[in-house]
């Protein structure tokens, strides 16, 4: 892992420099980007695990698909096609194949917030 927050996941790219750049400096929308996706996935991730549990299936497909979007605005590929497979799971009523594929979306997830939580306009306002 590189120094300030920089680090390659899988595919993407997601530290501060890369999404910074790849959303023209615009350092506002970034930030407001980064904060939204610290304090939006964590409820879709209990919803779309509510909806897993409670086996349904149009829930799975809808709390996916929020995910995926959240994902899709960071940059992060990977785990949004994982959440993508998953709202076709729920679509198709593939709930088991959805719970599996679950297990690594969460794990994207953590490691993805763990990054963003170092990007400097998150450490600072943490800092506040």
């Amino acid at each position: 892992m590189k120094s300030e927050g920089a680090m390659k996941f899988r595919d993407q790219s997601v530290d501060w420099p890369t999404t910074l750049a790849r959303f023209g400096d615009d350092f506002d929308r970034v930030s407001r980007m980064g904060r939204l996706f610290i304090e939006k996935t964590p409820l879709r991730m209990d919803a779309l695990s509510v909806a897993l549990h409670t086996r349904d299936a149009v829930g799975v497909h809808h709390s996916a698909e929020a995910v995926r979007d959240l994902l899709d605005a960071l940059g992060a590929p990977e785990a949004a096609s994982i959440a993508d497979q998953i709202a076709h799971c729920g679509y198709g009523g593939k709930l088991r194949r959805a719970g599996i594929l679950f297990v690594d979306l969460r794990r994207d997830v953590t490691r993805l917030r763990a990054i963003v939580k170092t990007w400097p306009p998150l450490q600072a306002v943490a800092a506040a």
